[in-house]
């Protein structure tokens, strides 16, 4: 399942930066995939023009490595 994550997170960020419009809807929210690749910190690598639902601007971030 990471593979593929990696592999979305490329597509969608070449095509923001070929000027393509990208729009990720997540309708179950942190309860469903979204909550997922959360954890596994897919948000904090995700360019910032890609638009994702339900909004993310104040995401409780992936936790860091252990202190």
């Amino acid at each position: 399942m990471i593979d593929a994550a990696v592999r979305l997170l490329s597509l969608f960020n070449q095509l923001d930066t070929c000027c393509k419009r990208v729009l990720l809807n997540f309708e179950e929210g942190e309860f469903g995939v979204m909550g997922y690749l959360n954890r596994m910190g897919f948000f904090d690598h995700l360019a910032p023009g890609i638009e994702v639902y339900p909004d993310t601007a104040n995401p409780i971030l992936s936790p860091g490595p252990p202190m």
